[in-house]
């Protein structure tokens, strides 16, 4: 079941990235001219998209490798591996779900479809490398 509930919401927010590709579509065909973009305006976007697909990748490799514990002064049992596991990859495919937005973002200030085209397919190629396989069994003793 808890794998069943990690490939939903992956599913979710893999599939709305063609939705923002279809919505660019639909609203970019009643242009009449499309409008040039500020200079740097695409640069920054693209900056701050491999931010995001870099901090994804440092988020999987720097806090789901490490165990989760809670300070002295209030013990309590730590969150099931699943818990913590199923947090972090949303997040992840969130931040991969905002490259996305950035190109949608690009393609309502330039009227350009094809703005946003390199930004979705960044966004569906980095959810399909992080598909959820390895889901912890989070009824697993340890």
């Amino acid at each position: 079941m808890q794998k069943f509930k990690a490939w939903i919401i992956w599913g979710a927010l893999t599939l709305s990235i063609p939705i923002y590709v279809f919505v660019g579509y639909v609203v970019t065909q009643d242009a009449v001219d499309a409008v040039p973009l500020a200079p740097n305006l695409k640069l920054i976007l693209i900056v701050v998209s491999c931010a995001m697909a870099a901090s994804s990748f440092f988020i999987a490799k720097k806090f789901l490798s490490r165990p989760s514990s809670l300070p002295p002064p209030f013990p309590q049992p730590p969150a099931p591996d699943f818990n913590r596991w199923l947090t972090f990859h949303i997040i992840r495919w969130a931040l991969h779900e905002s490259i996305a937005l950035y190109g949608l973002v690009i393609t309502f200030i330039s009227w350009t479809f094809t703005e946003m085209l390199p930004f979705a397919a960044a966004a569906i190629i980095l959810n399909l490398l992080s598909m959820p396989r390895n889901v912890p069994n989070p009824l697993k003793t340890h």
